[in-house]
């Protein structure tokens, strides 16, 4: 059976973009950091952009489009871009999508296809990786740039050498917005939420910077630490002095304290004020808040006030049962947070369980476990959607890498109805049975409904009898009855005794 995500307990965690996205969507504002970066720049292009226009060849232009996302100047390659367009060759597509996002982001229109396979990103990544290492030969003291790096490393799952990047960023750069917030990010990513937390914490501008008071609000509840610094930023926010967009993140991340000790009032109030100028995140925190259902309002207008609200316009979809745009937006969240396993659970979820578009719901799987090589629910989904593909060797090789010491019960249960559903697809009934057992004891221990009905649901489809089949129909359908959730909804229509 495919796993899936709880949606529980969100909190205000720093997105991590490259500079360029973080500059375009207005949150850093100009520093020595910023110029230097973009001084140091105009010199490595520009050699690029000559070897170009010397020579025309697929390597020169893919060269020069990779350096100029890198340096964020992505205008200056068009003609490059342009080129690569036209590339049919075996390793084309990759090529073609480093033109495409280049064109997107230098204005000429063209649509983003982010459904890129596995080989395409990591073909596209090490492009880009390739172009940042020889761009730090020349100016080895750019803290964007090493931060850029790490998160390339981050997204081709290269953990160690995306810390050690970030480290040298941060030596470089540990009161830069952009730095410190990339680097708290990358550590909740890799689980140090103590790290994540201190990193934030030894910036000098703390007391100063509201974004900067946003993170160690949110990686403070994150480690499991009372923030010290609620006072300060509740004094920022209600001081008047600095625009709604610089203090919405701030809010959201008190105004989500408030709601976890019970004062709904102030939390009303406090994610008003996230919304008055928001950013996607805070409006992805203002959804989730809406969805836990504290009597908090959420206006889906506001997913159009600011770009990149992918997240939060999946679960507007998700509500309406619109499982189509559900599988769009999630393409688009897993875009552009890559190194996230979310946005990989839940396409792999949906696609699987509701659509059963099995090979969407690889793609899902394959990309987040890209950056999340050992994550369990990933190699689960993965192996599910292998299974309903007809690959069984692949769907017990994705099985056997799950290290089940790591992984939570409901992963555990999840991974044994998987494992069932293997044994009976291999014609081993007995051990299918004894598997889809186990996992239905362990949902029912667990206490979780949504679980339990379907483990029983996936067992009665594979069960050769139709006295199994019936019972354990009724009993998923009993398990799923009352369970106000649209991908349950829609799943349990397709529960009919046959």
């Amino acid at each position: 059976m495919a796993g899936f995500s709880a949606n529980v307990d969100r909190k205000v965690i720093p997105r991590w973009r490259s500079f360029r996205d973080t500059l375009r969507l207005g949150e850093t504002k100009s520093s020595t950091v910023a110029r230097e970066h973009a001084d140091s720049s105009i010199d490595f292009l520009g050699n690029k952009l000559a070897a170009w226009r010397s020579h025309r060849t697929k390597i020169h232009a893919a060269d020069a489009v990779g350096a100029a996302i890198c340096v964020a100047r992505e205008s200056e390659v068009l003609d490059a871009a342009e080129f690569l367009l036209d590339d049919s060759s075996s390793e084309g597509s990759w090529r073609r999508e480093l033109a495409q996002r280049v064109l997107v982001q230098g204005g000429s229109g063209v649509t983003d296809d982010v459904s890129h396979p596995v080989k395409t990103q990591e073909m596209m990544l090490r492009s880009q990786i390739k172009s940042l290492r020889e761009f730090l030969r020349i100016q080895p003291n750019d803290p964007v740039a090493w931060v850029d790096l790490s998160r390339l490393y981050a997204v081709l799952g290269l953990t160690e050498q995306a810390a050690r990047c970030m480290g040298v960023g941060v030596q470089l750069a540990s009161e830069s917005r952009f730095v410190v917030r990339s680097a708290s990010r990358l550590w909740t990513h890799l689980g140090d939420h103590e790290r994540a937390h201190d990193v934030v914490v030894g910036s000098g501008r703390l007391r100063d910077d509201p974004w900067l008071l946003a993170a160690e609000v949110a990686t403070a509840s994150a480690a499991g630490k009372r923030s010290l610094y609620t006072r300060v930023a509740l004094r920022m926010i209600e001081s008047s002095q600095l625009k709604a967009a610089q203090i919405s993140e701030l809010s959201a991340a008190l105004a989500t304290l408030e709601m976890k000790s019970g004062s709904l009032r102030n939390a009303r109030r406090l994610f008003l004020r996230s919304l008055e100028s928001p950013t996607e995140n805070s409006i992805a925190q203002a959804a989730w808040a809406y969805r836990e259902k504290h009597g908090l309002r959420f206006d889906s207008n506001l997913l159009s006030r600011c770009p990149n609200t992918f997240e939060a316009r999946y679960w507007d979809h998700y509500g309406r049962s619109e499982w189509r745009s559900v599988i769009h937006q999630c393409r688009l969240w897993q875009y552009d947070q890559p190194f996230s396993r979310t946005p990989g659970i839940l396409g792999s979820y949906i696609a699987a369980v509701v659509l059963q578009n099995y090979r969407v719901s690889r793609d899902f799987s394959s990309l987040g476990l890209v950056a999340n090589p050992q994550d369990p629910t990933l190699l689960n989904n993965l192996a599910f959607a292998e299974l309903n593909l007809g690959d069984l060797q692949a769907a017990g090789d994705a099985i056997a890498k799950i290290d089940e010491s790591k992984a939570t019960d409901k992963e555990r249960t999840v991974v044994k109805a998987t494992m069932g559903l293997l044994q009976f697809r291999m014609g081993c009934i007995e051990e299918g049975r004894r598997l889809y057992t186990e996992a239905i004891q362990s949902a029912r221990r667990i206490g979780d409904k949504r679980l339990l009905g379907f483990a029983q649901a996936f067992q009665a489809m594979e069960e050769p009898r139709t006295v199994a089949k019936r019972r354990l129909i009724s009993e998923a359908s009993s398990s799923l009855r009352g369970i106000d959730d649209p991908a349950v909804i829609s799943f349990r229509g397709r529960l009919k005794p046959r």
